[in-house]
């Protein structure tokens, strides 16, 4: 929660958190640690169970699972489809129904 709050306090600032050991900058001290690990340190501490995929983050091997269990947590609200991942929706809402932004709903 402590995180939360520092970086809410430095979104009112531009691009606060700077990476020491390139130009990378951000407003969110979060982004700027989940940076140096995947960048840097390369390290994936987060492992699948199923395959060999390795991840920087919870989330990201929380998203990677999805391929594995078939879960699809987005909706289209124009049509029957349903996506793993927001990237995939945001896609086939742009390619198919020519939109390019809309609220998402969960299923």
């Amino acid at each position: 929660m402590l995180d939360h709050c520092r970086d809410c306090q430095s979104m009112d600032k531009s691009l606060r958190y700077k990476c020491y050991q390139c130009k990378y900058e951000t407003q969110f001290r979060t982004d700027l640690k989940k940076h140096i690990m995947r960048v840097h340190v390369k390290l994936k501490p987060y492992k699948c169970s199923s395959c060999k995929y390795q991840a920087v983050t919870q989330h990201s091997l929380k998203t990677h699972m999805r391929r594995h269990t078939g879960d699809k947590p987005y909706s289209c609200g124009f049509c029957p489809y349903t996506a793993s991942h927001l990237r995939s929706l945001y896609l086939h809402l742009k390619i198919k129904h020519n939109v390019d932004k809309v609220d998402i709903n969960l299923k």
